[in-house]
């Protein structure tokens, strides 16, 4: 079986990193030939995903490579902490394609730049894009606005106008667009240029389901890139933690307490905390507040936690509350979610908040802060009719630069949550419910986002042997040579040179698996390892593959007439089952008795170098590697005729009455008599 390798590159901070992880497991449940490495970055100072990878169960499927981290007290921004990582990830794909068959690489959707680095390698690039469809659709329509249609995002400031956004059903307010977009500057064009690269992207995995965002997702069916909705993905960890939160819980009716939590991020000033405090008071219901503090370090916007919740909330409410609510710092929000007695959840509509809202089944008031959470919660509340209106265009800002920030009054904070929390909390409560069960089954077998799943890994795999199988479908019957050496096999920089000089002397067609040695000259472009102009020379009749090559695929394919191995015994059984006549060049291990073998008692082979070992240093000449192709592809001393009565031979050894079943079934007996015993 075939295995394949996938490389993740997530942006730096735990988030992205969790949700990339989630993401991976569901993949890796679904293909047992799939394989993850995940390539991890960290802000400085920032110890949390050191701590989340070291104390994660280990799969022998799923690994973690850690990128050098900044210096600590650095102040770089997080874009130029992703660009600073480039040569880094280069040396880590470069390192990790030596011993596994890479399919491609998915990068965060705030790591585009890494692109670059998978065309350099020719491997094909997907986008992991943690937010919903609906958001990477605005995306790409405000790069069309921008770079198309040259309109300056700032005119949309404060803008009553409505677009006509194609991922939407409604028009889309000017005023939900992210506010970074519209406020530009430096980080903001950094980020719309990054986006420009998605057209490039073999494919976008994107956190979601169909039934969730169904017109945004058909809207895209049938372009380029090809988006996968595989979601929801969640961490569902710590549901079911015990700690006093869960046991204020506990003494709760069901569906009494509204949740306020307002993600890793979100923080209010001390006057909005107050207008927050009274609408809950006012409303008499149950709470459970998650408040947090906000801070600025040299511009910096930071949260913390309170010392006493005492200085910013209203004297004598925690007192007058006592028993109906509480207010604590950072809690785990799944736990919250999970739990019967949470009926309604104010909150920021971060993409995963929305997401967890929806898989519980708590419907939410809307109060977004940043980034895109505006529209998601223009999407909640006019789109789907899923979450009732605190406001949709509230807008903090993110970097804490900003001096003065709208405050929301108490009365229309208190309107939302009384309405969330009647008993059908404003119609939305069934909505989001019955959204929760399709979330759901999306994920079980036959569901949408199950298919999503099998659609991507298939794609992976096919756009792996794609190219190579298209060359070779426009190829005469049995006219190609096929030199690969195994997953470990390489040669150095002087034996490649003469490889291609034999190639380009026989004049014959080739399709050629070239991986880099212990050297590090892959580095560079393939085309400064190979003779000057070779690649040009031999356009059309031959073709270079920078790293694996889908042997078992190749040596199927009936273009394929001979195959230059290291002669592992694996690549042996293949060749042979698919009646392919080869050219032994063994390098290490057993390769040598096994090419001596093949060449001498089985007659299946023709002799490049028998007795050839990788360290020795010889250096094998192009005249003596294009006689023995040249031999190989004329079927010389018969051994095509044996190449193709070994493949019926093998054929025959696998059905009912063939050796192979005959000796599988002696086995079991020697095995049950041996136990009887």
């Amino acid at each position: 079986m075939d295995k394949f390798e996938l490389i993740f590159i997530p942006s730096p901070g735990l988030s992205h990193l969790i949700a990339t992880v989630e993401a991976t497991k569901l993949l890796l449940d679904r293909d047992p030939r799939l394989s993850v490495t995940v390539l991890t970055m960290q802000l400085p100072n920032d110890t949390a995903v050191d701590a989340y990878t070291t104390n994660f169960s280990a799969s022998p499927r799923l690994t973690f490579s850690a990128l050098p981290a900044l210096p600590p007290h650095s102040k770089a921004s997080i874009f130029y902490l992703i660009d600073s990582q480039i040569t880094n990830v280069r040396d880590a794909i470069d390192q990790r394609r030596r011993d596994h068959r890479i399919a491609g690489i998915v990068v965060d959707m705030f790591c585009l730049k890494f692109v670059d680095v998978a065309l350099e390698f020719c491997f094909p690039a997907y986008c992991f894009f943690t937010s919903g469809a609906s958001t990477l659709g605005l995306f790409q329509y405000v790069l069309s606005l921008k770079f198309n249609e040259k309109k300056e995002l700032s005119e949309f400031i404060n803008s009553d106008e409505e677009l006509p956004v194609p991922c939407f059903s409604l028009p889309v307010p000017a005023k939900v667009l992210p506010a970074a977009f519209v406020a530009g500057g430096p980080i903001a064009d950094h980020f719309l240029n990054l986006l420009r690269r998605i057209p490039e992207m073999d494919g976008v995995v994107v956190n979601t389901f169909h039934e969730f965002e169904s017109y945004a997702i058909d809207s895209m069916a049938g372009k380029n890139p090809r988006i996968y909705p595989v979601g929801p993905i969640l961490d569902l960890t710590g549901v079911s933690k015990e700690d006093d939160v869960k046991r204020w819980l506990d003494d709760q009716p069901e569906k009494s307490v509204v949740f306020l939590c307002f993600g890793t991020n979100g923080s209010f000033s001390g006057e909005q905390v107050k207008e927050i405090a009274l609408a809950l008071e006012n409303s008499g219901c149950r709470f459970l507040w998650s408040l947090r503090k906000p801070m600025s370090v040299e511009g910096k916007k930071m949260v913390v936690e309170y010392e006493d919740f005492g200085e910013v909330l209203p004297e004598g409410f925690l007192e007058r509350t006592k028993g109906v609510g509480r207010v604590i710092g950072w809690v785990g929000q799944v736990g919250v979610l999970s739990h019967r007695a949470v009926g309604g959840f104010v909150s920021h509509c971060g993409w995963n908040s929305t997401l967890e809202s929806v898989w519980f089944g708590v419907p939410m008031a809307t109060f977004p802060l940043y980034a895109e959470q505006q529209l998601n919660a223009f999407y909640l509340v006019k789109e789907l009719g899923m979450a009732e209106m605190i406001r949709l265009d509230y807008k903090t800002d993110f970097r804490g630069e900003e001096d003065e920030v709208e405050i929301v009054g108490a009365g229309e904070i208190e309107g939302a949550i009384r309405r969330l929390m009647t008993a059908e909390g404003g119609g939305v409560r069934v909505k989001v419910e019955e959204m929760g069960r399709k979330g759901r089954a999306a994920l079980e077998i036959g569901g949408s986002s199950y298919k999503a799943q099998a659609m991507f890994i298939e794609d992976v795999i096919r756009n792996v042997v794609s190219d190579v199988i298209e060359f070779l479908d426009q190829q005469p019957r049995k006219s190609v040579v096929f030199l690969c050496f195994g997953s470990l096999g390489s040669f150095t920089e002087a034996q490649i040179k003469e490889q291609a000089a034999a190639l380009e002397s026989t004049g014959g067609r080739f399709l050629w698996s070239l991986r880099r040695g212990k050297q590090r000259y892959f580095s560079t472009p393939v085309e400064s390892i190979l003779p000057e102009g070779f690649l040009e020379r031999t356009k059309g009749v031959g073709k270079v593959i920078v790293g694996w090559a889908p042997q078992a695929a190749v040596l199927a394919h009936p273009a394929v007439g001979g195959f230059v191995s290291h002669c592992g015994w694996n690549s042996i059984l293949e060749s042979m089952w698919c009646g392919v006549p080869m050219a032994a060049w063994p390098l290490y291990a057993e390769q040598q008795i096994n090419a001596f073998q093949m060449v001498a008692e089985v007659g299946v082979a023709v002799e490049v170098k028998v007795d050839y070992r990788e360290e020795s240093g010889v250096v094998v000449r192009s005249e003596e590697i294009a006689a023995a192709i040249e031999r190989l592809m004329e079927g010389e001393k018969g051994v095509r005729e044996r190449a193709e009565e070994m493949r019926e031979k093998s054929s025959g050894a696998v059905v009912d009455g063939g050796s192979l079943r005959k000796f599988l079934a002696r086995l079991v007996r020697d095995i049950m008599d041996n136990a009887s015993a």
